[in-house]
């Protein structure tokens, strides 16, 4: 039977006996419970075992209070909030372009518009520059 070094008390155990420990099956288990660095090959019986669910890291999900959103973005005065979106579309001869667009949601207008053949995030600021200069400069 196949033997495991205790890291901490420096003795040898039985596989059996790691695996009743940590609660789990198979050797990759165990592999990964000691911190095992290095990839091996599975013993011929041991690759059909598999890491039991009672291994994996506790999952609780985030618990989210009432939303009272409608579903609707509408404002009652025009210039409160833009939305902003990227489109991708492909041109035969120049390749990928993206189109970042900004629109007013109380009247539908857009407020900047600019394509662009990156995706960065500065890309995707420039409707919003065209539309802060647009409607608020002095």
């Amino acid at each position: 039977m196949s033997r495991r070094t205790s890291p901490s008390t420096e003795r040898r155990y039985p596989l059996a006996t790691i695996c009743r420990f940590w609660a789990c099956r198979g050797h990759p288990s165990i592999a990964s419970a000691c911190g095992k660095r290095r990839t091996t090959r599975a013993r011929p019986g041991a690759a059909a075992l598999r890491v039991s669910p009672a291994t994996l890291a506790p999952h609780r999900p985030a618990t989210r209070a009432a939303h009272p959103h409608d579903g609707t973005v509408a404002t009652e005065r025009v210039d409160q909030v833009w939305g902003t979106d990227m489109t991708e579309t492909f041109s035969t001869s120049e390749g990928r372009a993206y189109v970042f667009v900004a629109v007013d949601h109380c009247s539908g207008e857009f407020t900047g518009i600019h394509a662009a053949s990156g995706a960065s995030r500065w890309e995707a600021l420039e409707p919003i520059r065209q539309g802060v200069s647009r409607h608020f400069a002095r």
